[in-house]
């Protein structure tokens, strides 16, 4: 009899390591989330001030030695982070998942045209990554690295509570028989 209840007790710690390993991934990946969605550059409504002035060039030399001046129209724009899509497109099409696969448990922190409902946000890997014109302005790897270690205490911490909490049920039941 004591064997019988010795095993069934295995069964349940290792239940009870799975559930806290996959509670302490969940926990860990909302943590990195929530930096990221922190970091997200968000553009604003309002386009930059336009300003246009007249700009003289010197021209050509003529014959006589005096020049040609030309007038040009200049128009600057000065840069607020504009935006053509609703400002915090891309901060709320953060999102996460845990699942198994293979006896190991995953978990993904994505941002992009999955997590947004119309798939507006294409452009996650755009900004995190940069391209030919548009310089990089990631916030995803950095919110990773900064919350790694946090992470790996967060799994830590829920898988030695749900093995406490199921060895401390096993031995009550063998002990006071409830």
């Amino acid at each position: 009899m004591a064997q019988a209840a010795y095993a069934s007790n295995c069964d349940a710690i290792i239940e009870a390591v799975r559930a806290g390993i996959e509670a302490g991934v969940s926990e860990a990946v909302e943590r990195v989330a929530d930096r990221a969605r922190q970091l997200c550059p968000v553009g604003t409504v309002e386009k930059g001030a336009r300003r246009t002035f007249m700009r003289v060039l010197r021209g050509r030399k003529k014959k006589d030695g005096t020049r040609n001046y030309k007038k040009v129209r200049v128009t600057a724009q000065r840069a607020l982070g504009w935006t053509a899509r609703r400002p915090g497109t891309l901060r709320d099409s953060i999102f996460t998942r845990v699942r198994w696969k293979d006896g190991v448990c995953l978990g993904w922190v994505k941002a992009g045209a999955e997590g947004s409902p119309d798939g507006s946000a294409f452009y996650a890997p755009f900004v995190e990554l940069g391209t030919a014109k548009m310089q990089a302005d990631p916030f995803m790897r950095p919110a990773l690295r900064g919350a790694r270690a946090a992470c790996l205490n967060d799994i830590g911490v829920s898988i030695g509570l749900e093995i406490g909490q199921t060895t401390r049920r096993g031995v009550k039941r063998k002990v006071y028989g409830a």
